[in-house]
């Protein structure tokens, strides 16, 4: 109930994150964004420190709570509630991998039939979907299951969670799946433990997925179509029967970028999500610096620093959470 009510009522908040570099070994930290006389900064103070753990990666987020992949490997996995200022290391996972050899991705969704969180580990192997494995962790649990079920196309990249389906997009990175001709986007039913595709959405091309971001848009699936360079559109999956049977995809913002000096590569763009008062403003983030569009006048306002030190730090847009025993409340 309060998962719910925080996607439909409460709007998001923004968390600067330090990026993830090779030779970081500060502790990971959490700085909550506020704005102030339209300028956005950071609390010089973090509201969430975890002293054990640098070179974290985040790979999703599901009802407030963030998953990491830490150090090169990806292998070690970890949940926080940055709001609660709680962190939990999951159990070591079971496949082995290199990056040589496979594509790791993660993803972390809900199973609202046994009010289950589940960690989803799929390992893409560079030499054909014949030798992919995939491996669960239910969040509560000490350890992982490898399932039999595999995505039919190699997917990269953060997993967005909506409607109890974890989605992700389809590499373009490997060669060698001569059948990865798919316009569709890679799910998988976190309750059934099953893979499918997504309808085709109108304008993506799976074989030029850089200009492509998924988006979680309060609760539902959301696509930013980067693939011009006078605009940004972003589209929503609109589910019937709870993706079950009628999906289409609706155009819900078109973003004109235009920046003071002239047009931007919307190709290092990276749309981090909805935010402001009643989720009604979109941030965005540049080379350059952030974009903030409001979707109740059109307008769109740029500042090159704001604060947050684009080149360094990682923005995240997370919906609130009560959880704060996370080997207790998970599952």
């Amino acid at each position: 109930m309060h998962a719910s009510r925080c996607t439909a009522e409460e709007p998001n908040t923004l968390l600067k994150i330090p990026h993830c570099a090779a030779n970081n070994q500060k502790p990971l930290t959490f700085h909550a964004v506020r704005e102030h006389r339209r300028s956005l900064r950071a609390t010089e103070k973090p509201i969430a420190t975890f002293l054990n753990w640098s070179r974290c990666t985040p790979m999703g987020s599901c009802n407030g709570l963030l998953c990491f992949a830490c150090h090169k490997d990806k292998q070690c996995l970890v949940l926080s509630n940055p709001l609660r200022n709680v962190f939990f290391a999951l159990p070591k996972v079971m496949i082995k991998s290199s990056e040589e050899d496979y594509l790791v991705s993660c993803g972390l969704g809900f199973d609202a039939r046994t009010s289950s969180y589940k960690v989803v580990r799929i390992l893409c192997s560079l030499a054909g979907p014949d030798t992919s494995r995939v491996e669960v962790h239910r969040v509560g649990t000490s350890s992982w299951e490898e399932i039999a079920e595999v995505p039919p196309y190699p997917v990269h990249g953060k997993a967005v969670f909506a409607h109890g389906v974890l989605h992700w997009l389809v590499s373009p990175f490997v060669q060698d799946y001569s059948a990865c001709t798919t316009d569709s986007i890679v799910a998988f039913d976190v309750g059934e433990e099953r893979f499918r595709l997504t309808p085709p959405h109108p304008t993506y091309q799976s074989r030029n997925t850089t200009l492509f971001q998924l988006l979680d848009l309060k609760g539902d699936l959301g696509m930013a179509d980067l693939s011009s360079q006078e605009r940004i559109d972003v589209w929503v999956l609109m589910m019937e029967d709870f993706g079950k049977n009628l999906e289409y995809w609706v155009r819900e913002y078109r973003i004109e970028m235009q920046a003071p000096w002239g047009r931007v590569n919307n190709g290092h763009v990276q749309v981090i999500g909805l935010w402001g008062e009643m989720n009604g403003e979109i941030m965005m983030k540049t080379d350059e610096g952030f974009f903030i569009y409001s979707a109740k006048t059109g307008g769109l306002r740029y500042d090159q620093s704001l604060g947050l030190e684009s080149d360094s730090v990682l923005v995240y847009s997370l919906r609130g959470s009560l959880i704060h025993d996370l080997k207790t409340k998970c599952f």
